[in-house]
């Protein structure tokens, strides 16, 4: 009876060392580990794919709503305000960051934005684990997307809209190519003092996709005052701005000389879709290219 019993003993253990092994060959064993780098070229080491996500950051936010992933996000701040559904979702924040509140919602991961680093510092003493997206350009934008795909599990979405997005750039390019002329644009960011977007921001490179010309592409900065000299001296065909009474712009004392109000070409474009690196920068590329082109749209 002892020697059976031994025997069955030695059975029990042999099938559950075999069964452990195998089911940490599957990846059962443990969870999944997720190492990435993110935009400030931190190493990220995530347990697995996160449960609940806090964004700090309304392209984001509109990259995981894109992407599906609404359920997954517990946190947004006042100004995620796309999709509709994100306004839902339970704000801790603006650009001032309610530290209690994150706590609150037990985030496994946080994404923001670059330019928060008090934040992103405290968030990482609170023992929380933050990603910094920030792209610089369209590539980048669609890179942003596959790589919250790719922590997310949700890469064949994010294949699928990077696609869809690839393609429309690429037909935007195309019709860029077949305009003979360049029009000179300006965008106007602010009144007084007049400012304007240059080199290294996505309006910039939006009017140069679509086939325009910037007039403030040589600004020794991205953002800066532009003199009306200046502005006169270029005499734009075309003006964009985001203000949403721009046609007070058409009335503007001393500018009735210039090309774009003696045509009435001055645009509006809805700044979100043009300063928001999502899945909505194609929506901004295609309305710059109609403003300068509308001939053709």
């Amino acid at each position: 009876m002892l020697r059976i019993n031994l025997i069955v003993i030695v059975a029990v253990v042999v099938l559950v060392l075999v069964g452990a092994l195998v089911w940490g060959l599957l990846g059962g064993g443990e969870t999944k580990k997720i190492v990435v780098m993110d935009d400030m070229d931190r190493e990220l080491k995530l347990a697995g794919r996160p449960e609940r996500v806090i964004s700090l950051a309304p392209n984001v936010t509109e990259i995981l709503f894109a992407l599906g992933l609404d359920d997954m996000v517990v946190g947004v701040t006042t100004e995620c305000d796309y999709p509709a559904q994100a306004r839902e979702k339970r704000q801790v924040g603006d650009i001032n960051v309610d530290f209690e509140a994150v706590l609150e919602q037990e985030p496994d991961l946080i994404f923001m934005m670059g330019g928060m680093e008090e934040a992103r510092e405290r968030l990482g003493e609170l023992g929380l684990t933050v990603a910094v997206v920030d792209p610089k350009d369209l590539d980048e934008v669609m890179e942003s997307i596959i790589w919250v795909a790719r922590i997310t599990e949700a890469e064949d979405t994010g294949t699928e809209l990077v696609e869809d997005m690839q393609a429309r750039i690429e037909l935007v390019r195309e019709r860029a190519g077949e305009f003979e002329h360049e029009p000179t644009v300006f965008y106007e960011v602010w009144d007084e003092p007049l400012m304007a977007a240059g080199p290294g921001t996505f309006i910039n490179a939006l009017i140069r996709e679509a086939g325009g010309k910037d007039i403030a592409q040589d600004m020794p900065q991205p953002w800066g005052v532009f003199s009306e000299e200046k502005l006169f001296q270029e005499d734009p065909e075309v003006i964009l701005v985001s203000w949403h009474d721009y046609e007070q712009v058409l009335k503007r004392e001393g500018w009735q000389g210039l090309q774009a109000i003696k045509d009435k070409r001055v645009e509006w474009i809805d700044p979100d879709i043009i300063a928001r690196p999502g899945p909505r920068i194609v929506d901004g590329l295609e309305a710059v290219q109609a403003a300068i082109f509308p001939e053709v749209h």
